[in-house]
């Protein structure tokens, strides 16, 4: 078998993109299992998405358990909130510095060993993050403890893209985040209420025990890979991949949606925290962490995703998603508590459309180094979480909420005008 995309190389790469002919296939034929055991009911596949969604919880619980408690955090520490906010930011910052590590790591000695290891090495370090007496060692420690939780991201999509038949992988991408967002909402609905009561190293304590849960799960319920993966040869291959991929015209626009959308979706979340902790909601912090609800919107558009980029196309399923994110978002203005559920509802749900469709491009659109694509996809992706997550902010400072939904608004924007100016994108 070759690696996803490969029969497909001549309607994929661009005629100026140099493909060397002695680049060796990703993937060669595994007779442990038939190819349709990883396809929609086969019982490989039904073991995955039990996996790859347990690990999303591992993940991304403890990476954004502290949204509800970042005023407590700041309290804690007697820091503003931009400043407690780089809690969240640090961790996503170390995500951001081990995503080729990653790559290099999981292409050199399999993707499921590595995943699993760096899945207990990020509980470990998170019990120790919080530990730390003082707010500079818990960003450093936060820091590492991202770098460890990057490993998922960034094989976890290459894998997946790897073992189930290409057909198939918008769906199972729409499920696996799905379980993310799962993960995400478990984490806040957790850490605030326990935070609330008992202080906030307790509530991303919590968190941290249900993250070993899920990471055992994981390591129980992944299958065997249905092929054998080659390593690559050196690193000077993988700039080599990483390399193609930023030269092919239209990857730019997919790397640079994480960047924009999920940079502007942290933001939002944030700092709705301290809108609705302030004047004139002065809603109490276990009260507050019920809003984070909100994510199980995402949870349902990003699995019915998949069955409507098959019907209609990515790219249309993108654009869509991105318009309901903003129609959420200006939700959000209004003085009501209802109406700003309502509006986070709609904006979470149409900005898990956007991730599933553009994750799925990064690890579907390639014809070599899968896990260097998504790799640079994920950097993109936190590293617009940790900037613009932070930047959003000052905004915030000076003109109050409605500076930070023009800002995350303007994010949209720009992300749709490089989806927009890309036709390539069109039939992929």
């Amino acid at each position: 078998m070759t690696e996803p995309g490969a029969a497909d190389a001549a309607s994929v790469v661009p005629a100026d993109v140099n493909v060397p002919t002695d680049t060796p296939s990703n993937t060669a034929p595994d007779e442990s299992g038939p190819q349709g055991d990883y396809a929609p009911g086969g019982a490989s596949y039904k073991r995955l998405m039990i996996a790859l969604p347990a690990a999303g919880m591992a993940t991304f619980a403890p990476l954004y358990s502290a949204h509800g408690l970042l005023p407590r955090i700041g309290a804690t520490f007697d820091v503003p909130a931009t400043t407690s906010s780089l809690y969240i930011s640090s961790g996503t910052i170390g995500l951001t510095l081990g995503a080729l590590v990653w790559s290099v790591l999981g292409d050199r000695y399999g993707r499921p060993k590595v995943m699993k290891a760096a899945m207990l090495l990020a509980v470990a370090i998170g019990v120790l993050t919080i530990s730390m007496p003082t707010f500079p060692l818990i960003l450093a420690t936060r820091v590492l403890q991202g770098f460890a939780l990057g490993a998922l991201p960034t094989l976890a999509m290459a894998y997946l893209s790897e073992q189930v038949e290409r057909k198939y992988t918008v769906i199972a991408a729409g499920a696996f985040i799905s379980g993310n967002t799962v993960g995400g909402l478990s984490g806040r609905l957790i850490a605030a209420p326990i935070g609330a009561e008992w202080g906030w190293r307790w509530g991303v304590g919590a968190v941290l025990l249900v993250s070993l849960v899920a990471t055992i799960i994981f390591c129980v319920t992944l299958p065997p890979p249905r092929t054998q993966l080659k390593t690559i040869g050196s690193v000077s291959e993988m700039f080599s991949n990483v390399w193609f991929h930023l030269r092919t015209p239209w990857m730019d626009a997919v790397y640079l949606q994480g960047f924009l959308l999920f940079g502007g979706f942290i933001g939002t979340y944030n700092y709705l925290t301290y809108r609705l902790e302030g004047e004139p909601f002065n809603m109490p912090t276990s009260l507050v962490s019920l809003l984070f609800i909100a994510y199980l919107a995402g949870t349902v558009s990003s699995k019915m995703t998949g069955g409507w980029a098959l019907n209609w196309g990515r790219r249309r399923v993108i654009n869509a998603g991105a318009a309901v994110y903003a129609v959420g978002l200006l939700l959000t203005l209004v003085h009501n508590v209802f109406a700003i559920l309502a509006g986070l509802v709609i904006l979470t749900g149409g900005y898990f459309m956007c991730q599933a469709i553009a994750s799925g491009w990064a690890g579907a659109l390639p014809t070599r180094g899968t896990a260097q694509s998504t790799s640079l996809y994920n950097m993109g992706y936190y590293a617009g979480s940790a900037i613009i997550g932070y930047l959003c902010g000052f905004p915030y400072r000076w003109f109050g909420w409605p500076g930070v939904v023009v800002s995350v608004l303007a994010c949209i924007a720009l992300a749709q005008l490089l989806i927009v100016s890309r036709k390539e994108l069109d039939d992929r």
